[in-house]
C-alpha cells in the first residue's frame, strides 16, 4: 500500500490588503449605522427586493444588499472569510481585478435572482454570502488542498469545504418556500464565482499564452539544474531570470539537441547595474528554494510572499522579454 504523507497543518492568517480592508469597513458601518440610526432605514433602501428593482428601477439594489446584515453573526462570519481568504487572493490577483471578482459575482447573483422571484419566490436578499462563499471557491481553485476547518472544528481540505456547503444549500431548498431565493444566491455565488475565474483565466492565457507557457514555467525549471538557458520556439527567443543584456551569448549545441548554453563574459559594469544584477541574483535564489520547498511539500505549502517571490520573478522575465524585442 502507497504511503502518503501529510502536510502540516499551519495557522496562517494573512496580512490584511487594502481592498479587503476598506470592504471591511463599509460594510461594518453600514451595520453600525443601521443598528444605531435604524430610524433612517438605510438596509431598507440597500437590500434586493424585487419590486424596488423592477417596478421602481432601484438597480443600485442589484450590487448593495451585499453591504447589508441584519444580524451581528452574519457579518463577523462573511468578514472574516473576506480577511483571511480575500486578503491571499487579493495578493495573488492584485485589487483591481480582486474588486472585479467580488462585485461581478454580487452582480451576477443579483441578476439571477430576478427571475426566480418573478416566478415564485419573491424573497428579499441582503448580506455579502454570496461574496463570501465566490471567495471560498476561488481559493479552492488556486489552493485546492489548503486545510482548513469547518465549524472551527473539523479539518478538512478546502475543495471539500466548497462542496459540502454547495450540497448543503441545495438539500435546504424546498417546494414552494420564499426562503429558496437565499440558497439560490448562495449557489450563485459559488457558481459564478467560478465561472468569472474561468473565464480570467481563458482570456489572460491567450492574452500571455507566451509568457505563462515558456518564461515562467520552462526556465524556472532549467534553473534547478543551475544552468543558464536558453531556448528558441519557432524563432521567438524566451530568456531566463539571469540573462542580462551585459550577456554575450555562446551558442553550443548540448547533446544534439535544441537546447543552448548561455555563458556570461565579464563586463564593465556601473554600480546600478551591479546592484541591479546582486537583486536578480538573490531572487533567483528564493525561487530556487520555493521550487525545492514545492518538489517536497506542493504548491498548498507556499505562503503569501513566496507567492508573490514566483509573481516577481514571472514580471521580470516578461520585462527581459519585452526590453530585448525593444533592442531590435
Amino acid at each position: 500500500m502507497e504511503n502518503k504523507e501529510f502536510h502540516k497543518i499551519e495557522l496562517n492568517i494573512p496580512k490584511i490588503t487594502p481592498m479587503v480592508k476598506l470592504l471591511i469597513i463599509v460594510n461594518v458601518l453600514i451595520f453600525f449605522i443601521d443598528h444605531i440610526f435604524g430610524i433612517l432605514g438605510i438596509a431598507d433602501k440597500l437590500i434586493w427586493e424585487f419590486n424596488s428593482i423592477i417596478k421602481y428601477f432601484e438597480f443600485w439594489r442589484l450590487m448593495t444588499y451585499s453591504f447589508v446584515h441584519l444580524e451581528l453573526t452574519a457579518l463577523l462570519i462573511n468578514m472574516l472569510v473576506l480577511w483571511l481568504f480575500g486578503s491571499e487572493l487579493e495578493n495573488k490577483w492584485g485589487g483591481n481585478f480582486f474588486l472585479k471578482y467580488y462585485f461581478g459575482t454580487i452582480l451576477l447573483t443579483g441578476l439571477a435572482a430576478l427571475p426566480f422571484a418573478a416566478i415564485s419566490y419573491n424573497y428579499p436578499l441582503w448580506g455579502a454570502n454570496a461574496a463570501a462563499l465566490s471567495l471560498l471557491a476561488a481559493y479552492a481553485v488556486n489552493y485546492p488542498d489548503m486545510i482548513v476547518y469547518f465549524m472551527f472544528v473539523i479539518p478538512m481540505k478546502i475543495k471539500w469545504l466548497v462542496c459540502l456547503i454547495a450540497g448543503i444549500n441545495i438539500l435546504t431548498i424546498k417546494p414552494a418556500q420564499p426562503q429558496n431565493l437565499m440558497y439560490l444566491s448562495h449557489l450563485s455565488g459559488i457558481i459564478f464565482g467560478l465561472i468569472i475565474l474561468k473565464v480570467a483565466i481563458f482570456i489572460d492565457t491567450i492574452k500571455f499564452t507566451f509568457f505563462t507557457k515558456n518564461i515562467f514555467k520552462e526556465n524556472l525549471k532549467r534553473h534547478k539544474k543551475n544552468q543558464i538557458y536558453k531556448k528558441d520556439n519557432e524563432g521567438v527567443k524566451v530568456y531566463s531570470i539571469t540573462d542580462f543584456k551585459s550577456m554575450s551569448i555562446d551558442k553550443q549545441d548540448k547533446h544534439n539537441n535544441n537546447i543552448k548554453i548561455i555563458k556570461s563574459t565579464p563586463a564593465n559594469k556601473s554600480p546600478e547595474k551591479q546592484i541591479e544584477q546582486q537583486e536578480n541574483m538573490d531572487l533567483h535564489k528564493k525561487v530556487d528554494d520555493i521550487l525545492d520547498k514545492i518538489n517536497k511539500n506542493g504548491m498548498e505549502s507556499l505562503n503569501a510572499e513566496e507567492h508573490a517571490i514566483l509573481k516577481s520573478a514571472s514580471n521580470l522575465l516578461k520585462k527581459q522579454y519585452l526590453d530585448q524585442n525593444n533592442k531590435k
